[in-house]
């Protein structure tokens, strides 16, 4: 049986994280998995990270590789397992990634050409990693669907529903100002904004709020637990994503699986998971958003539409397909 020595930030949050879930499903595959970054000190985090690949006569290396600081802990774990002549597979994440790499350092670069394999979880990441040259596996996140109730028929009364860390990458601002201007349509509109404030983003938006007389209107949950989440959805009637730079966001699959149609921003690794008018809406502007959650609250079929697409979409991630995937790439190292 092989062993796998897993590298990643693998700090409590309250919820699986993508990381956990990958481990847990990899064990209940029969590997032996180790897994390195729980330290919460940046650090402390690295040493452990280092000594996790060094002290341990695994098979098989796994790497989460981030365009942050982050970076540096893959680049450190790649040359212990290359000294260690161990294969390490790098799994890259974040919006942001392509644009270290595209500066093509000889770090970069050499850390990419000696992995055993590059995964990504989306399908934007292996098209800009693959334009410098080399090959990248998509392998999506995995989704444990028995856990998301699909539900259909929706009341619209209309309730926005945005869930992500509160950070101006993320612009939850943007998702009260659509609501200000959804509201002039349909005056009983409201916003569920769930999420842990990561950046002071949320003063902010709580201010914008104050502002415009619509604290009423306006629910902040802060994070929440998985189960917590899922079950304020059941209220809402579109989901909406604001980010500026993003990747493969989870919670826009989640929100898929769940039922509820997706309005997002046309950026990063978006357009290679939503197809404009088929399982979701793309968009630019806050009044593109605007328009788009009108049109879909005024529009049954086109709702249903991409109800139906958004749950297609969603079964690619389901965990069981996903960790097939997973064996076929470690099979081969």
């Amino acid at each position: 049986m092989k062993h796998i020595v897993y590298i990643g930030t693998h700090l409590k949050t309250g919820n699986p994280t993508t990381t956990e879930m990958l481990s847990s499903l990899l064990r209940s595959s029969g590997w032996i998995v180790d897994s390195f970054g729980r330290s919460k000190h940046k650090v402390s985090r690295f040493i452990e990270m280092c000594l996790g690949v060094l002290c341990n006569s695994s098979n098989i290396v796994l790497i989460d590789t981030y365009s942050t600081f982050n970076f540096y802990y893959a680049l450190a774990c790649g040359f212990i397992s290359k000294l260690k002549r161990t294969p390490y597979i790098l799994i890259l994440h974040g919006g942001n990634l392509p644009e270290r790499l595209k500066k093509k350092t000889w770090y970069s670069e050499w850390l990419l050409k000696n992995a055993s394999h590059i995964v990504s979880p989306s399908a934007f990441l292996q098209s800009e990693i693959s334009a410098l040259g080399h090959k990248v596996h998509v392998i999506p996140n995995p989704l444990d669907l028995k856990s998301y109730k699909f539900t259909k028929n929706r009341a619209k009364t209309p309730v926005l529903l945005w869930v992500r860390a509160l950070q101006d990458i993320y612009n939850p601002k943007m998702a009260v100002e659509v609501l200000i201007e959804v509201k002039k349509t349909y005056p009983n509109s409201k916003l569920i904004m769930v999420g842990p404030d990561k950046d002071g983003s949320l003063e902010n938006v709580k201010a914008f709020v104050q502002k415009h007389n619509i604290e009423k209107d306006f629910r902040f949950t802060g994070g929440l637990p998985k189960q917590e989440w899922l079950n304020l959805s059941k209220d809402a009637d579109v989901f909406l994503n604001t980010s500026k730079v993003d990747n493969a966001p989870v919670s826009v699959i989640e929100a898929m699986a769940l039922g509820l149609p997706v309005v997002s921003t046309n950026v990063g690794g978006l357009p290679f998971m939503i197809e404009n008018e088929e399982n979701g809406l793309l968009v630019h502007t806050k009044e593109e958003m605007t328009a788009a959650v009108i049109k879909l609250l005024t529009d049954n079929e086109l709702y249903d539409k991409l109800v139906d697409g958004g749950r297609e979409m969603a079964l690619t991630y389901d965990s069981e397909k996903v960790v097939a995937l997973w064996n076929k790439i470690l099979i081969s190292c």
